[in-house]
Parts: structure tokens; C-alpha cells; sequence
């Protein structure tokens, strides 16, 4: 069953332009996104990280401005903390005293050792340290954006299906970036960067049915 569309929260004009010293890619027609998470697919090297910096505040588009209502969480894919930091230091560090004890909580329901220096940890166990972040960061703000840069990446199998499936209880407005190879979920909705063109798809896709959109 397809979720009831719900109250945009980032919009993405048509006609914008997105890139550094040349352009990278432009939207056609306007993009509305609200609750729920919407997968930001395309090849490597296409402009997936500078859209979400540019839907974070942290980059401007070249041409268009993009707008979103909410609180805006980025979670950069090369995230990284002082090796000697325990993972537990660090959640402590950044997040309120509410929510810091559910990411402790979380962090056993998914096999995270917390009292580890975070530089010996293993790439998924870092990658479930900026999962817990990205979770527990914005708690309590009220409809808060997060966009995060390949997730995924490091994590193995069992790990995506919890995540997806968390993901699939909330209304969070997440932008999620993927490398299309790791795509093992039903998609509501999808970014797609091809041909110079960003476009909105929505439905019930799995990975084969975008495939030939996003290659």
C-alpha cells in the first residue's frame, strides 16, 4: 500500500542549476518532497553529494534556490572522529540527555561495542556510529530533514533490511544517496541524476524497475 502523500517540506524549483564551476545537472520541473525517504540515485561522480549539500545550505545552486521548512541534518560519507574517542563519547558528546539513552539502547539492539575507540572500529561498525547520529541527532525537533551521503556503504545485509525497515515505520524526511548497487528495498520514491537531468519518480519500484533510469 502506497503511503498518503504528505506536506512538502523541500522544493526544488524547475529550472534549477546545480554544480561548482560548471554545471552538473538541472531540474525540468518542480520537486516537492515530504515525509518518508527518498533515494538519490545516479552513477558515481554525477552530482549526488552536491545536491545534498546544496539541499543542506552548504553549497548554493547555480541557478534556483532551493527551500526546505525544516531543520536540516547532513551526514557527509567521510564523517570521521579522533580515533581514541569511544563510540559511546561521542554520542554523548553530541547528543541530548533524552536522546543519548535511546541511541545507547539502539546501539545493542544493533551489535555496536560503544565503549570501542572509534578508530578501531570496523567501516560498518563507524558507519552505525553516523546511523545513530543521524537518528538521534534532530530527536525532539519536529519534522527535521536528514540527508545523508551513502549509508549503506560498509554495512552488510542484515543491517540495510533493519535500517529499511525502521525507515518504513517513520515520516522523517530522509535524502538518502545510493550507490545503485546496494538498492535492496521497495522505493516510494527516487531522486534520479542521468543525462544532465534530475527527475522525481514516485510509486512502488524495486530495483529492476528503475535500473534502466538510473544506468
Amino acid at each position: 500500500m502506497l503511503r498518503k502523500q504528505s506536506e512538502s517540506v523541500l522544493h526544488i524549483p524547475r529550472g534549477s542549476v546545480f554544480g561548482y564551476d560548471v554545471p552538473l545537472f538541472t531540474t525540468e520541473s518542480d520537486i516537492q518532497l515530504g515525509g518518508g525517504t527518498h533515494y538519490l540515485l545516479g552513477k558515481n561522480g554525477l552530482g549526488k553529494t552536491t545536491l545534498l549539500k546544496t539541499l543542506s545550505g552548504l553549497h548554493q545552486a547555480m541557478e534556483g534556490r532551493c527551500e526546505v521548512s525544516k531543520d536540516v541534518l547532513y551526514v557527509p560519507e567521510d564523517l570521521a572522529f579522533d580515533h581514541e574517542l569511544s563510540a559511546e563519547v561521542i554520542l554523548q558528546a553530541l547528543l541530548s540527555k533524552v536522546a543519548y539513552p535511546l541511541a545507547l539502547e539502539l546501539s545493542e539492539e544493533i551489535g555496536l561495542a560503544t565503549s570501542k575507540p572509534f578508530g578501531q572500529l570496523s567501516s560498518g561498525n563507524k558507519r552505525k556510529v553516523l546511523f545513530l547520529l543521524a537518528e538521534f541527532q534532530l530527536y525532539g525537533r519536529s519534522g527535521a530533514v536528514v540527508m545523508m551521503d551513502e549509508p549503506f556503504s560498509g554495512l552488510d545485509q542484515e543491517m540495510r533490511q533493519f535500517v529499511h525497515q525502521r525507515w518504513n515505520q517513520d515520516a522523517v524526511t530522509r535524502v538518502v544517496s545510493h550507490h545503485p548497487a546496494n538498492v535492496a528495498t521497495r522505493i516510494r520514491s527516487a531522486l534520479i541524476i542521468k543525462d544532465g537531468q534530475l527527475t522525481h519518480r514516485e510509486g512502488d519500484y524495486c530495483w529492476e524497475e528503475l535500473k534502466s533510469e538510473v544506468l
